[in-house]
């Protein structure tokens, strides 16, 4: 949505660059100084921007109203948006982000969970083919009779029995073979998936990366090229007014400053888009100001 408000910002300032190139022009000719075909040329430069505004505008609205039903706004509320683009980016350490990937990325995080489930299933099953122990024991007085069987335990003889027993599952054997050996697969199947998952994830992450570093080599050179375009433009709206460049000179750096905006505000949303793909591998929420301390 800011990509589409800025665009539209761009074009309407390009339509009053326009209409101040005809004032000049308009100057010119008080002096008599412009042809006819001139005038004509430049009406029809005015013209021509007017669509362009237009479908600006068309695509705002259509990206306005996208938003106010993904946040669920009534359609009487106005959405007004606010902040910009920030035109300077930190630099990320790409093996930092295979760490943080690896770490926190919620899927490669279940699939890890799972494994040490399907691990403990294994052990379980392995630990049925071991024999089961227990042990018993017991304690007991005999001595006593009819004729005195209230006698003191000093008076009666005691024993004892103890035993050991010891289960070996020797008729379950090949059923609990089956079972070891179906956790032993679903283990390894698991873990093949978490490694392929991670492959994919990893070469998601590089290109993002990639992406991301390229982007922002480009947002350089697209502010330095705005910034001699507007100097470009300015200059050459004087020499015009004094008759030392034709229109078309003119018009067509008003042209080149318009379209430097557009691929500058381009590439802004471009580099916020693969941000947002690298802060969704690494599932923590980018911040500059906190940049050093996450990554």
């Amino acid at each position: 949505n800011l990509l589409a408000r800025n665009a539209l910002a761009i074009t309407e300032k390009s339509y009053e660059n326009v209409l101040e190139n005809k004032r000049l022009l308009g100057q010119r000719s008080y002096g008599g100084r412009s042809p006819k075909y001139e005038i004509i040329r430049m009406n029809a430069e005015v013209a021509s921007r007017v669509p362009t505004v237009n479908e600006a505008q068309t695509r705002f609205d259509a990206a306005t109203e996208t938003l106010r039903k993904i946040i669920d706004v009534d359609l009487d509320s106005k959405i007004e948006l606010t902040g910009d683009f920030q035109e300077k980016y930190t630099d990320f350490d790409y093996k930092t982000l295979v760490a943080a990937m690896y770490e926190y990325e919620p899927s490669l995080q279940s699939f890890s969970k799972t494994i040490e489930s399907a691990e403990a299933k294994v052990k379980s099953k392995y630990a049925s083919f071991l024999p089961t122990l227990s042990a018993f024991g017991s304690w007991s007085y005999r001595g006593g009779s009819n004729e005195h069987p209230f006698l003191n335990n000093d008076e009666l003889d005691n024993y004892s029995l103890a035993g050991l027993k010891v289960s070996v599952p020797i008729w379950e054997g090949g059923e609990k073979e089956a079972q070891l050996s179906q956790a032993k697969a679903d283990k390894e199947i698991v873990v093949l998936r978490k490694k392929q998952l991670g492959k994919n994830l990893l070469l998601e992450l590089k290109k993002a990366y990639l992406e991301y570093q390229q982007y922002k080599a480009n947002l350089a050179a697209n502010i330095e090229a705005v910034n001699l375009a507007q100097e470009s433009f300015q200059q050459s709206q004087e020499m015009f007014a004094s008759g030392q460049i034709s229109l078309t000179d003119l018009n067509d750096a008003e042209l080149l400053l318009t379209n430097q905006r557009l691929n500058k505000e381009m590439t802004l949303f471009s580099i916020n888009i693969t941000l947002a793909r690298i802060e969704k591998l690494i599932t923590e929420e980018y911040d500059e100001r906190e940049a050093d301390k996450k990554l």
